[in-house]
């Protein structure tokens, strides 16, 4: 719903703040999941005067994303326990979306010679809010998006930038 309420990811996996920032703006993101989908909690400070940029050729499925205010995602998950989906099956996952719900992914190094391909995340449920200058994004991300049956414990390599 994007209303991170108190407590609501106090279980969580949370990371605030983290290495050198490129930018002064406070954020912190979450983790949690069950066998169905993974959860996301982002959370950031927007810019002087509440304002967040969006790019103005900025659609949906284009790259132009990466000059909004966005949250990106890089993932790899065990390349063993990747069943669900044979195109699934190798390489990483890039997911950037921005403040208004846009969302490009990009499925890299997909087998061997095979070029970079979108990365389809129509089933992603997302919420959005902007109070009190800070951007909330709260996303659930289905196992099958990664290739997976479902979310065993097992460990997610992945790289966020805010």
């Amino acid at each position: 719903d994007g209303v991170a309420t108190p407590g609501e990811w106090d279980s969580a996996f949370r990371v605030i703040g983290a290495g050198k920032s490129v930018d002064s703006r406070h954020a912190e993101i979450a983790f949690a999941w069950d066998k169905e989908n993974l959860y996301v909690c982002t959370r950031s400070e927007t810019a002087p005067r509440n304002r967040l940029y969006t790019s103005p050729k900025s659609l949906p499925g284009t790259n132009r994303i990466v000059l909004d205010d966005s949250v990106e995602l890089w993932f790899d998950p065990p390349k063993e326990l990747r069943n669900a989906d044979e195109t699934k099956r190798f390489g990483y996952f890039q997911m950037i979306v921005n403040h208004r719900g846009d969302v490009y992914g990009c499925h890299h190094n997909p087998g061997y010679g095979l070029p970079a391909r979108d990365w389809k995340l129509e089933t992603m449920a997302q919420g959005r809010t902007l109070t009190n200058d800070v951007w909330t994004l709260e996303m659930a991300i289905p196992a099958k998006a990664f290739g997976l049956k479902a979310f065993e414990p097992l460990t997610l390599p992945l790289l966020h930038c805010s």
